[in-house]
């Protein structure tokens, strides 16, 4: 199924100036929700925008994500590493203990993405809004620094770390 959803959002991404109908939903829906936002003050805006969204990913990253089980796993991990450590000059036991290692790795990976699953579509989409809504207003920078698809990855690092440990995330 998420590799399904991710076909579609690429697929989206791609052909957004191609099929019109899709240009037309995303911006029937963004231009009278967040483009005031962003005209009020573009800074200000964006950094509210960022907060919502994250926000909004790591409260369905909570809620769509087995905690407990993942949990279990980074404990699982941590031991691991700390063998590795321990083992640094034993080439062999190394090699042994990182293929233990890469199943849980991929495992906690598999468990957070699961979230992604529900809003990949829509955050594809307003990327492309958002790209086109800057590039009509000339690429203004945030803050007078900052792109503002950098600004995003940014800050949603800076915001996702405080609402993750508010919400003991895992």
């Amino acid at each position: 199924m998420l590799i399904l959803l991710n076909i579609i959002s690429f697929g989206i991404f791609f052909i957004w100036n191609y099929v019109p109908i899709i240009k037309q939903i995303a911006n029937f829906i963004l231009n009278p929700t967040i483009a005031p936002l962003l005209e009020w003050n573009i800074s200000l805006g964006m950094t509210l925008l960022v907060i919502v969204l994250t926000l909004f990913v790591t409260i369905l990253q909570k809620y769509t994500v087995d905690q407990k089980y993942m949990k279990e796993l980074k404990k699982e991990r941590k031991k691991i590493e700390e063998e590795i450590k321990r083992y640094r000059e034993d080439r062999e036991k190394m090699m042994e203990l990182q293929k233990e290692l890469f199943p849980i790795s991929f495992k906690m990976m598999e468990l957070s993405l699961k979230s992604s699953m529900y809003s990949i579509v829509f955050m594809i989409l307003l990327f492309r809004w958002l790209d086109e809504f800057f590039v009509s207003k000339g690429n203004p920078l945030i803050f007078n620094y900052f792109n503002w698809i950098v600004f995003y990855i940014l800050a949603s690092i800076f915001f996702g770390s405080i609402f993750r440990k508010l919400l003991r995330l895992e």
